[in-house]
């Protein structure tokens, strides 16, 4: 004689999976977020280790935020994507994080004072001209390049080498020196796609206005 089995429990354990499914689907950015967050609150800790000399100190405080930067974009692709709030605060929190880390630097003498103004000219240029072209067109939209976040890659690193050669004297002073003007280099060449990129997206008619 055939026993008949209810159809509940399996549908309760579906019911519990989407549920589950649905939860991990909004956490995983709100993670991300909060990774994010936290390297951006990492940039004064960082700033007051190098002034007061803790080179030690602000070398791992500078490599947990540093890797945390991959850690988020990892966490955020785990749902195919990231949130809105994430998108804009990330770039944000690695320009800080590196503003702070380098002005620091320069100001207890680590880095010229001429590396620090050609990342700000980059910087500026391309959000000043991006600006003006919207502005003018209406139709402009330049996504995010591969040099672009190469170039912030390198100088992460860059940043990394100088903490590390302060804090534990290893023979790392060639690297920087060879360092701050390849990394200055793709900053340009950077600066340089990112302007052929926007005005190849700027509709040929508005060319001539």
């Amino acid at each position: 004689m055939a026993v008949a089995t209810s159809g509940r429990p399996k549908r309760r354990s579906v019911a519990l999976e989407r549920l589950a499914a649905k939860w991990l689907a909004s956490a995983i950015p709100q993670l991300a977020n909060a990774i994010t967050l936290l390297r951006l609150a990492s940039v004064a800790p960082i700033v007051m280790a190098i002034i007061a000399g803790q080179e030690k100190l602000a070398f791992w405080i500078f490599l947990v935020a540093g890797l945390s930067d991959a850690v988020d974009g990892t966490v955020a692709r785990m749902t195919g994507g990231c949130s809105t709030f994430g998108s804009a605060v990330d770039p944000v929190a690695d320009k800080t994080l590196l503003a702070g880390a380098l002005v620091s630097l320069w100001w207890v003498g680590a880095v010229p004072g001429w590396f620090i103004l050609l990342l700000c000219f980059r910087d500026s240029a391309i959000v000043v001209s991006t600006a003006a072209l919207y502005a003018r067109t209406r139709h402009l939209k330049v996504a995010p390049l591969a040099i672009g976040k190469i170039s912030t890659a390198l100088q992460l690193v860059l940043v990394g080498m100088i903490l590390f050669d302060r804090a534990f004297s290893w023979p790392t002073g060639p690297l920087v020196d060879i360092g701050i003007p390849a990394v200055a280099a793709v900053a340009l060449i950077s600066l340089l796609l990112y302007a052929m990129v926007a005005w190849r997206d700027v509709p040929l008619r508005r060319r001539s206005v």
